[in-house]
């Protein structure tokens, strides 16, 4: 598997989008070569079809042949914003993940077990213990 991650990412021209520069540093290497593996993908037709520009408005015919024909500055201006797109998503993602990683800290300790133990009590985190003896019964369940 190891050997198989690095021949993929020294091998395959397009690698240096992972673990993104700021994205006006990534597009001036981006060369013919490079431009025209862009315009092999079997998913870059499909992405310029169905990809909006900033204003909301669905690319039209004349320009969905330039970005995948003719035009490679106008090819190189989108990958830039597109890959602006993916870093603003994946910085958003990031804070999302971190704040449902704060969340799940917060739970009750044994409150993950309830989903896997057949036997354990379903209670609400909202519903108080009435004794000491309740939440002793309680932590049992979830231990046995």
């Amino acid at each position: 598997l190891r050997e198989f991650l690095l021949y993929h990412f020294y091998t395959n021209p397009l690698s240096f989008f992972c673990a993104l520069p700021p994205s006006s540093a990534l597009i001036p290497p981006l060369t013919e070569q490079h431009l025209e593996y862009i315009r092999s993908l079997p998913s870059f037709r499909y992405l310029v079809k169905r990809k909006a520009d900033k204003q909301g408005r669905i690319y039209n015919e004349q320009e969905i042949e330039q970005l995948t024909t003719k035009n490679s500055e106008l090819l190189r201006i989108k990958v830039k914003e597109w890959v602006g797109d993916i870093q603003a998503h994946l910085k958003d993602f990031w804070v999302g993940f971190q704040c449902l990683q704060a969340l799940y800290k917060l739970l009750p300790k044994g409150f993950s077990c309830l989903a896997n133990r057949k036997n354990a009590p379903v209670r609400s985190l909202y519903e108080p213990f009435n004794t000491k003896e309740e939440f002793i019964m309680f932590e049992d369940a979830l231990a046995g």
